[in-house]
Order: structure tokens, then C-alpha cells, then sequence
């Protein structure tokens, strides 16, 4: 995951538990990693690049990027190895073999059902700049689009199995 202003990169990586920051352009380490008891999913910056969060299956955790010390943790149904907040930081996805789910960072409460629909992982998401779409890919190689407000699919798009394809919103929030 990279911030909004392109100068902080963080990463995570599941064999030595850690997710680690390093400055761009330069790919300067910076710091201690933040360790962990369990391996972690994914790590993403929230836009305002003051929190990384950070996925474990059935757990989110919220780190302060500035004192890399747990702001927060809750438990998430289902298998969510993948995070991804909206543009506006309003909103944050996760996703895995159970589906995937937006959750309101407001009150860190889930304000979608699990979306499934995908044969197998979900393993890329998005949600469009005007925090109403959300875009799924998994490794059956469709991207579908949810409304999120009204809980409902939209499209399925075609795409080839076993890849994942990546469905990017337009600049300016247009699918």
C-alpha cells in the first residue's frame, strides 16, 4: 500500500510476521517493523496515512503509523485476508475465501452483508471514489461490482480463471 502523497510505502510479509515501512522514491527502510504473534494477510495505509491496518483471517488491527503502537482490534467472520479503504477513508473492504465485506470506519462496524459470488478467493478489491460501488476480483477471473447501499450485484464481468483481474475506478470516480 502506498499514501495518498506517494512518499510512504508499507508492506506486509507473513513468514516473519511483520509489516514493515519504507520511504519512496528512495525504498529507504524506515524504522522498526511492526511485529506480530500471526502471519499477516495485508497491510494498507488509510488515506490520510495516520493508520496501516492490517488483516489475520478473523482479525483486523488498526496500527498508529507514527507510534506503530495498536489503536484497535476486532474480530471479522470469515476468512478476510485483504484490506482496502475507500479514497475518502470513510469506508474499508475486507475480503478472502469468505466473501467480502465494507465496514464503516466511523464506528469500525460492518455496513454490507459478506458479498459472495465468486468461485473461490476473493484477492482484489476496490471501492469507487463516490463510495458507492464496491469492485471485487477473485481467482475465478471475473470482477463484479456491488451496490453497496442496497446490498446488490450489479455485474459480473468475464475474465479467465485462475487470474486476477483488477478493475481500477476512473480518476474521477466513473466506472
Amino acid at each position: 500500500s502506498i499514501s495518498a502523497d506517494g512518499r510512504l510505502m508499507v508492506t506486509a510479509s507473513a513468514p516473519d510476521r511483520t509489516a514493515r515501512f519504507w520511504s519512496l522514491p528512495d525504498g529507504r527502510s524506515l524504522g522498526s517493523p511492526l511485529t506480530f504473534q500471526g502471519s499477516p494477510g495485508d497491510a494498507q495505509l488509510s488515506p490520510d496515512g495516520r493508520l496501516v491496518a492490517v488483516t489475520f483471517l478473523s482479525r483486523l488491527e488498526l496500527w498508529d503509523v507514527r507510534t506503530r503502537r495498536t489503536v484497535d482490534s476486532f474480530k471479522i467472520d470469515g476468512d478476510m485476508d485483504t484490506a482496502r479503504f475507500s479514497p475518502s477513508g470513510r469506508l474499508i473492504v475486507l475480503a478472502g475465501s469468505g466473501g467480502a465485506q465494507v465496514w464503516s470506519t466511523a464506528d469500525w462496524t460492518s455496513i454490507t452483508r459478506v458479498f459472495t459470488g465468486h468461485a473461490g478467493a476473493i484477492r482484489w478489491v476496490a471501492i469507487s471514489r463516490d463510495d458507492r460501488t464496491l469492485i471485487t476480483s477473485g481467482l475465478d477471473g471475473t470482477i463484479r461490482l456491488w451496490d453497496i447501499k442496497s446490498d446488490q450485484a450489479v455485474a459480473a464481468l468475464p475474465g479467465l480463471r485462475g487470474h486476477v483481474a483488477i478493475g481500477l475506478p476512473a480518476p474521477d470516480g466513473d466506472l
